[in-house]
């Protein structure tokens, strides 16, 4: 993660963090009933983000791997 100034830096003074790596989280690791809504959207929304990064930067094989890593919970 990196600290970055907000969108509305300038009014706020607020910093924020920036992704600098991507790469799934093994929902096979995850109990999904101990997450709560907001987790989960989380997740899912951070998944979609991986893919559509990745997916255009790798073989094929690699994105049918991709794909399923990164599928809803």
């Amino acid at each position: 993660m990196l600290v970055v100034k907000d969108k509305d830096y300038v009014a706020n003074k607020m910093l924020s963090f920036k992704t600098l790596t991507l790469a799934p989280i093994d929902i096979k690791l995850i109990d999904k009933n101990l997450l709560n809504k907001e987790e989960t959207i989380w997740i899912n929304n951070y998944h979609s983000m991986v893919y559509k990064e990745i997916s255009t930067k790798v073989t094929l094989n690699i994105r049918d791997w991709l794909k399923k890593a990164c599928k809803k919970i």
